[in-house]
């Protein structure tokens, strides 16, 4: 999984011949619209909703954490140690509300 890259991605030489060992067929999809020229796309009107208060998205986050601590978080969520939803990482730690 990718999501969109700010640079060039590239794989290891060791994935790419697993890869073709098992014959995998890599797709890309795209799940949404966004346009700077109109507002006629996915992610305006969700953006109003949650501007107006109609779309409260916060209980979705279930943890938030200072950039000190993404490794061990990660680590933990990964390795399932507990349940998690949506994951902030503050590089200073501190919420934004």
């Amino acid at each position: 999984m990718l999501g969109n890259p700010s640079a060039d991605a590239t794989l290891p030489a060791n994935l790419i011949s697993q890869l073709m060992r098992r014959e995998v067929n890599l797709y890309g999809t795209w799940n949404s619209d966004f346009s700077v020229h109109s507002t006629d796309d996915d992610w305006h009107p969700a953006l109003q909703a949650m501007a107006s208060g109609r779309l409260n998205l916060k209980p979705l986050v279930t943890h938030r954490v200072p950039l000190r601590c993404a490794v061990e978080t990660l680590h933990a969520l990964r390795e399932g140690k507990e349940p998690f939803c949506k994951v902030v990482i503050h590089p200073d730690g501190q919420e934004e509300e």
